[in-house]
């Protein structure tokens, strides 16, 4: 990049040629920033743009998703009467896609007035960017039998379309069909349809088997089976490729370096990626974007900070690893420092990317900092990104998740309707309890034309959640169907939920068995579905697991809290050892603590004790508040003091203090959330009655409960209000909205009537005793959803959770 830079500065003459031979390194050699900032200074210089530097720009706006930008260029391509270039329209195509606007993209497809296979096949890739499996073969379809030949993009388009859909069965046919057309043994064509077999869940020996068709001397070839180790969750066996390579006499590329070290990533040690490192940094690597990017994310996933600072430092330049350092660490739990790197970026003069701002506003949303994300806007208004949809759509996150949905609203309503901002207020308006607005935001956006995609519809189911309503469940079901989106496997996981809390486990299973692809994070899905019914049927699915892939740290979690629930101490003891000896799995933390619940319940407390003081982990707050909510009884204040580290969790501190001994312990966590400003979202509740849903909160129906009230008086001692005195715990306890909401529905149904309610938060200790009560005293089942689990109270006054809440 010094070399063209340095021939762009020294030349006498720049005219459309230099410009555009600028504009274009720059976009294809992964600086789209300078790229962009060179096409306005030619702009402005009044030299006209040809059709190598308007391919330029595109591709920049491209890279950095530009979407207002790129319409710009759209523009001066017009007025240069250029929009029918085919290599143009293809472009067009291409930056609309990564734009994230398919709907400009599919409009320049159909205005194409040739059709030729450049312009078809940017078409393939723009739907299946979007996972539009269905018109992605459409395309094709309508224009193969217009070609004597197919080129390699076609089927990388076509396979990558499958890897997205998870359709399986069809990138089969595409690879015989590739190989009928003579493409099957290129390096590009083989890497697309090795991920689409590990994505699609296709097995080892048919990535193998593709590898072995392609040239070895390609780093590509060895690079896509480093890739698709990696996604198939073989860490080892990726770094054990990349050895033989070596050992077969060829070297790597960066490609090569990037993907083992995100393989890398994936192994709880971070010895092997130093080892890697030395090799890059001796084969001279080191600064090569993709490169730098993954060393980056390596160290920040390992939270070595510092020696991702030291990568970055060393960059020619900054703007290549700003998006990764800020990305490290902002999902690494370093939010703090992210603004403070940001702020000293922005200070050196350097110009933001996008996608900076993007990890800026995420980690205002940590903080709870409404200021300085107000900040950030401020800055936003004022440079190219205004009006980018993926910029806006974190700033509708920040403001909701900041407690503002006021000016997350005002945010979406000033730029025009696009998945990426639809999706931001559908999550804004369910994070506050809003289940119904965000519900007719669904329905809105398909009249739109701005049809809901995949986040949009987990954004409305969790909506359904809360709102406990099954009918919309499947309405959304059926648009799922309707819109060919039923091989995503994150929707297939929630789908399986909703159901199993709906309409019971049969309905979740009948969806779980058509699902096509069971991936490890959909077992774990339906693993919590049969341990929430039964601990022996969780087992024998983990039995039918096995059979078909590993399992991971997380997926005993699920069979855990079964034990916990079920009072099972010895068998939550088995499982730990299984994980260790049968499995080859090491415990963390929270497994422990897990365990040490189980022994809380049991009332085996000494034994409960003696782990966390012998755990051969960090023990963090976590642990600690566990094994203190059972043991508050017995606190000493000296021997059990929670330190600063728990502040972020004020509320759970404060239960683990609130017995009379330790009030003063509770009052200071009470004062903690006002001098930190913190947002508390405020509980809501939804009452299932007939014909319609009452929505209510705390302060609606004291009125109407007064002749019903229920005071339990000898078990208040998880007060979160101020507790002060006993008359204040009394008024604060009897204002829960659930205790409001399942009194209304006894006041407004007949005797027997089941009493279904949904809650936003989690049911305290205090109303989870006092619905037990109602229960038994009113001869009802009362069923009780919140946002940790669902609670069935018979009329004979138990829980179906055995207390554990």
């Amino acid at each position: 990049m010094d070399d063209v830079r340095r021939e762009f500065e020294t030349s006498p003459k720049r005219d459309s040629i230099t410009w555009s031979a600028a504009i274009a390194a720059y976009a294809q050699r992964g600086d789209p920033v300078e790229a962009l900032r060179l096409y306005q200074l030619m702009v402005k210089s009044y030299v006209k743009p040809n059709n190598i530097a308007f391919m330029g720009a595109l591709k920049a706006c491209a890279r950095v998703g530009t979407l207002e930008q790129g319409r710009n260029i759209h523009g001066h391509i017009k007025k240069c009467r250029l929009e029918t270039e085919p290599l143009i329209e293809s472009n067009l195509i291409d930056m609309y896609a990564h734009c994230r606007s398919l709907v400009d993209a599919v409009e320049v497809y159909q205005r194409s007035l040739k059709r030729e296979m450049v312009v078809w096949n940017s078409m393939i890739a723009g739907y299946a960017m979007h996972g539009n499996l269905h018109d992605a073969v459409k395309v094709f379809e309508e224009n193969i039998n217009k070609v004597s030949e197919m080129n390699a993009d076609t089927f990388i388009g076509l396979q990558k379309a499958c890897a997205k859909q998870v359709a399986l069965e069809q990138g089969r046919s595409f690879q015989k069909t590739s190989d009928y057309w003579d493409q099957f043994d290129k390096p590009a064509v083989g890497a697309a349809i090795m991920e689409m077999y590990a994505k699609c869940g296709g097995e080892s020996s048919e990535i193998c088997a593709v590898f072995d068709k392609l040239p070895k001397d390609k780093p590509l070839s060895w690079a896509a089976l480093i890739s698709a180790q990696a996604i198939q969750g073989d860490p080892l066996g990726a770094i054990k490729t990349f050895e033989q390579m070596q050992a077969d006499g060829y070297k790597p590329d960066s490609l090569v370096y990037a993907n083992v070290l995100n393989a890398c990533t994936m192994i709880t040690d971070v010895t092997q990626g130093r080892l890697i490192h030395e090799q890059v940094k001796q084969n001279g690597f080191e600064n090569d974007p993709i490169v730098a990017k993954a060393l980056i994310d390596m160290y920040s996933k390992f939270r070595d900070f510092t020696e991702a600072r030291s990568i970055f430092d060393k960059l020619s330049n900054n703007q290549l690893g700003l998006d990764a350092i800020m990305a490290g660490l902002v999902e690494h739990g370093q939010p703090e420092a992210a603004l403070q790197f940001f702020k000293e970026f922005q200070l050196s003069g350097s110009e933001v990317t996008n996608v900076a701002y993007i990890s800026a506003l995420k980690a205002c949303s940590k903080m709870s900092s409404l200021e300085e994300g107000r900040r950030i806007h401020e800055d936003i208004k004022d440079s190219s990104f205004a009006n980018d949809p993926y910029l806006c759509s974190a700033l509708i996150d920040m403001y909701s998740k900041c407690g503002n949905l006021e000016d997350a609203s005002k945010v979406f309503s000033s730029v025009k309707l696009n998945n990426a901002t639809c999706n931001a207020m559908l999550r804004g308006y369910v994070h506050h309890g809003l289940q119904e607005e965000a519900l007719k935001l669904f329905e809105s956006m398909q009249f739109e034309g701005v049809y809901p995609d995949e986040a949009s519809v987990l954004a409305a189911l969790k909506a359904c959640a809360t709102s406990g309503d099954l009918g919309d469940c499947k309405r959304l079901h059926a648009y799922v169907i309707e819109r060919d989106l039923e091989a995503s496997a994150p929707l297939g996981r929630a789908f399986i939920t909703q159901y199993a809390n709906l309409a019971g486990i049969e309905e979740a299973q009948v969806h779980y068995e058509t699902l096509p692809l069971r991936d490890v994070a959909t077992w774990n899905t339906w693993l919590a579905v049969l341990a929430d019914k039964d601990y022996s049927s969780a087992v024998k699915g983990l039995e039918e697991m096995v059979k078909e892939t590993k399992p991971v740290p997380g997926t005993f979690n699920n069979l855990l809290t079964a034990c916990i629930t079920k009072g099972l101490v010895n068998e939550c003891l088995e499982l730990l050892k299984s994980m260790n000896n049968v499995h080859g799995l090491t415990p963390d933390a929270e497994q422990y603590a897990f365990f040490v619940n189980a022994l809380d319940h049991a009332g085996r407390l000494d034994e409960a004790e003696n782990l966390l003081v012998d755990l051969p982990l960090p023990v963090n707050f976590d642990n600690w508040a566990s094994f203190l909510s059972s043991y508050k009884h017995h606190l000493n204040p000296e021997k059990y003091c929670l330190g600063h580290e728990c502040a972020l969790d004020y509320e759970r501190a404060s239960d683990v203090y609130s017995n009379d001994d330790l009030r003063m312990g509770a009052f200071k966590f009470h004062a903690l959330p006002k001098a930190v400003e913190a947002w508390n979202n405020p509980g809501s509740v939804v009452i299932e009655s007939e014909p319609e849903m009452a929505l209510m909160r705390g302060t609606d129906l004291t009125d109407k409960i007064e002749k019903h009230k229920v005071l339990f008086k000898d078990g208040r001692r998880v007060v979160r209000r101020d507790p002060s005195s006993d008359k204040a715990k009394e008024e604060a306890l009897c204002g829960h909205c659930e205790r409001l909401a399942i009194s209304f529905g006894i006041l407004n149904t007949g005797p027997g009537t089941t009493i279904r309610v949904s809650k936003n938060l989690r049911v305290c200790a205090d109303c989870h005793t006092v619905t037990k009560l109602m229960s038994k005293i009113e001869k009802r089942d009362i069923i009780i959803r919140d946002s940790y689990r669902i609670h069935h109270f018979n009329k004979a006054g138990e829980c179906s959770c055995n207390d554990f809440y």
